[in-house]
């Protein structure tokens, strides 16, 4: 599962830890896109945003791609 959270210029004011919960519980509530494969999901997530300048800077996505699962030992 892949949660990306956007913050635009209105978002002025950060008010904590309670705002980020509340929206994801609000998140999960709604409807899900189920992605075949991590870059379907990375360029489903891009197209939703609007833009995908925020690839490079997530350390996340890098990880996943090249992480490696039990059956790979």
């Amino acid at each position: 599962m892949l949660v990306l959270r956007s913050i635009t210029g209105e978002y002025w004011a950060p008010l904590g830890t309670w705002v980020v919960r509340e929206a994801t519980r609000n998140a999960m509530k709604g409807p899900k896109t189920a992605c075949a494969t991590l870059q379907a999901g990375v360029d489903t997530a891009s197209r939703l945003l609007g833009f995908s300048h925020w690839r490079p800077h997530s350390r996340l996505i890098p990880e996943l791609m090249t992480q490696k699962t039990l059956f790979d030992f």
